[in-house]
């Protein structure tokens, strides 16, 4: 639900502090990922990749979901 109110919503985004956004993303592509939604989870990866091009433990994730 978190994620639902925020995802359309570049305002609260840009609010949030720190990188709270990107985690958000991050949980919520492994719930995705978790519950078979591979298509949302390399979705919701691909977003924290754009924000952090620097994470290490999302370039993984993202490098084996795009297969």
């Amino acid at each position: 639900k978190a994620y639902d109110m925020v995802k359309e919503k570049k305002d609260v985004q840009a609010v949030m502090s720190d990188d709270d956004y990107a985690r958000l993303l991050e949980w919520v592509g492994m719930v995705k990922h978790w519950t078979y939604d591979l298509t949302g989870a390399a979705q919701c990866y691909m977003t924290v990749a754009e924000l952090e091009p620097i994470n290490v433990r999302l370039c993984s994730l993202v490098t084996s979901a795009s297969y």
